[in-house]
């Protein structure tokens, strides 16, 4: 992992943007909820399997320590508005991050090759790939994304999970809308997981290293957000932030 001086300095207010245009994402998600009520939910769950994911790869800059340089505030920023939603403690996933930086594509080191088995595999045809992206939208992937959570928990601390379920399940019971926590954390085994498996995909399937692809807008629209779909760049300079990873690839 090589460490580069960046053009410029780390740009909070940056990240600070695209964590509101993510939770507008999930605003709108429940606005269309609440609007029309259960013929709107197939769209709204949709909508926050996206957004769950975008706050996935905020907070992955999170966990390579590039929000900003105070450590605590990076901290508990990617931690509360990233993290915390995802039932997952930082600690826990920036261990298990760090080992698959270090260790990317060796056999019986690297954890994601541990955790993703024999379930990802090339060649595969677009008739499959979309197939399974299908039934992932309706859950049938549901034991992968138990086994990754419990995983990634296993090195960090349950407080985190255990306090989002007993704050906003009894709050969005008390105000009326318990339905749109129910759709908040049913997005996580499907429409998440399935956007998030196609991003997989791209990344280091198929070889030991990280794969160099090019995207259409609308792939990164839906399943690449916040550029990181320039992974092979990210994996050489793991301490630049993801707005300035184009820069990167352009030399």
């Amino acid at each position: 992992m090589e460490k580069i001086a960046l053009k410029k300095p780390l740009d909070i207010t940056i990240w600070l943007r695209a964590l509101v245009t993510d939770y507008l994402v999930i605003a709108f998600a429940f606005f269309l909820a609440v609007k029309w009520g259960w013929p709107a939910y197939p769209f709204s769950l949709f909508i926050l399997g996206i957004a769950h994911h975008r706050l996935a790869v905020l907070g992955h800059d999170g966990a390579h320590g590039v929000i900003c340089r105070n450590k605590k505030l990076n901290y508990w920023l990617a931690q509360i508005f990233c993290f915390w939603p995802l039932l997952v403690d930082i600690k826990g996933y920036r261990d298990f991050h760090w080992e698959h930086h270090k260790h990317t594509g060796e056999e019986n080191v690297d954890p994601e090759l541990e955790l993703k088995h024999d379930r990802y595999k090339l060649p595969i045809t677009r008739t499959k790939l979309w197939g399974r992206f299908f039934l992932d939208l309706f859950g049938a992937s549901t034991p992968e994304f138990v086994e990754t959570v419990a995983y990634v928990s296993k090195r960090g601390s349950l407080i985190w999970p255990i306090s989002f379920l007993a704050i906003f399940g009894p709050l969005s019971y008390y105000m009326g809308h318990f339905d749109l926590f129910v759709l908040f954390m049913l997005a996580k085994p499907t429409t998440f997981w399935a956007v998030f498996r196609l991003r997989i995909y791209i990344e280091h399937v198929g070889i030991t290293e990280t794969h160099r692809v090019h995207l259409s807008f609308w792939q990164r629209l839906l399943f690449a957000p916040h550029n990181i779909w320039i992974h092979w760049e990210h994996h050489k300079h793991p301490f630049v932030p993801y707005y300035q990873l184009l820069d990167i690839r352009e030399k």
